[in-house]
Parts: C-alpha cells; structure tokens; sequence
C-alpha cells in the first residue's frame, strides 16, 4: 500500500504484479490499482498487467480504458532486469488480459505469434515459456471448445497427427529407459 515508484526498471511491473495477485485472489486493492494508473508513464508491460488487474476487480470499464488505443507491439530488449522480461514475456502478458477480457480477436494474432515463438529452435527463459504456456491456456479456454487438429514431430520420428474435441491435446510422450 506505501509502494513508491522509485524509476527502477520493473518497478512499475512488479507493484502490477502484486496488485494483479491481490485481484486474482479476490482481495483487489483498488486504492492502490488507482495511484499505479495515475503515476503516468505506465510501462507497457505494467499498462497491460493492471488492466487484468481492474478486470479480475470488477472494473470492466477502467481496464479497457488503459489499454484501448496501447501497442500490442514488443520489442526486444538487453537485460531484463529485476523481473526476468523479454518480448516473448510481454506479449504473453498482453495475450493473458486479452484473454482475460475476452477479445478473442485481439488476443489471436498474438496467441499465433507465441505459438510460433515457441514452435521455433530459439531458447527462452523459464520465465517467458512459463508466461507464454499460461496465456495459451487461457486463450484456448476462451476460445471455446470448438476442438484442435494439429501435428507435432519428436525427434528423428515421422510426423504425429492429432484431432480433439477439446481446448487442448496432451499426448504421452515416449522415453528412453535410463541405464
């Protein structure tokens, strides 16, 4: 409640965050949602991570309001600083409330994105994978039970199909016994 922007980098996340955990579990602090929004210069990352944060407090309209007309564009960046960011990160943040808000629309372009990040050989933090795997989990509740069909490859294997009524497809996964 005495949180002071101090002009570190992640700051500003890091009380969105904590207000963000306070609305998820149904104990927002809107005092306090209110003095991050008005402390200007709201980051992008912070700007989206409140605006879950109003929408789990009930206020549908406030969080609309931060981020209509925002960027859902991320750059990459050197460093990231005190809260383990990276673009791949942001734009889950950013598919995570549109999800949230249900702007199915929206938030697909970016789920496709996360979803060819993370299809492609490049590494990630644990932090961006974690970040990206739980907005698609929320995007895909979101969407609907309309069902996947889709293919994966593991290995030196042939292509695997898949077809499912579901939001989501798990499979077993074959292991080599250890020695």
């Amino acid at each position: 409640q005495s949180w002071t922007n101090n002009g570190r980098d992640g700051d500003q996340l890091i009380q969105a965050y904590r207000l963000y955990g306070l609305a998820l579990a149904q104990q927002p602090e809107l005092s306090a949602m209110n003095r991050l929004k008005q402390s200007g210069n709201l980051r992008l990352q912070t700007r989206w991570r409140l605006a879950a944060a109003y929408h789990l407090a009930g206020q549908l309209d406030v969080a609309k309001n931060l981020i209509l007309g925002q960027s859902t564009e991320t750059q990459a960046y050197a460093g990231h600083g005190n809260t383990y960011g990276s673009a791949l990160r942001d734009q889950a943040l950013i598919l995570d409330t549109l999800a949230l808000m249900g702007m199915k629309k929206e938030a697909f372009s970016i789920a496709t994105q996360i979803s060819d990040a993370l299809s492609s050989k490049s590494w990630y933090s644990t932090q961006s994978t974690a970040f990206s795997l739980l907005s698609m989990i929320r995007f895909a509740g979101q969407a609907g039970t309309q069902g996947l069909e889709g293919s994966y490859v593991i290995g030196p294997q042939k292509r695997q199909t898949f077809s499912t009524d579901m939001p989501l497809f798990s499979t077993k996964l074959p292991l080599p016994e250890l020695k």
